[in-house]
């Protein structure tokens, strides 16, 4: 071959080759920019995302607790009320037995009070029985130490 065609293919080749080289570098510095404008959109993106992602958990999380007080409120609002009418009903269930242990005791005094009478007219029976024994004793001692024989008794 002819060195001049052939210094020309070689000139020609390294002038392709710089050539391919420079658009390989161009096309690599324009695609690193491509990959990183994308990057970094695609970060801003998922902050974005991320940052509204959880103003909305927390707003749900603020909605949730706010509704758990107030059931809690309420539940307990309920409960006092329950126990407080469960107090009352229990009060006047109580009135009501009191009232009638009352009477069951006035019944029972009123039944006590002749038998309490009747135990006094016996004690003092006894009294007069004992004091007409102890007469008696005392009548039949002095006779017998006389020697005296009690006559019988009459009977009534």
């Amino acid at each position: 071959m002819d060195p001049e065609l052939s210094q020309a293919f070689e000139t020609l080749e390294q002038r392709i080759r710089q050539g391919v080289a420079g658009e390989i570098r161009a096309s690599e510095a324009r695609l690193r920019e491509y990959v990183d404008a994308t990057v970094r959109a695609s970060a801003e993106e998922t902050r974005q995302y991320v940052d509204a992602t959880a103003r909305e958990t927390r707003q749900y999380v603020d909605a949730s607790a706010r509704e758990t007080r107030e059931y809690v409120d309420a539940t307990a609002r309920e409960t006092r009320e329950y126990v407080d009418a469960s107090a009352r009903e229990t009060r006047r269930h109580a009135g009501v037995l009191a009232e009638g242990l009352r009477a069951d005791f006035r019944i029972a005094t009123e039944g006590i009070m002749p038998l309490d009478r009747r135990t006094d007219a016996l004690e003092v029976l006894g009294d007069q029985t004992r004091q007409r024994v102890d007469l008696l004793e005392g009548r039949v001692s002095v006779l017998e130490r006389a020697g005296k024989t009690p006559r019988p008794r009459r009977r009534r």
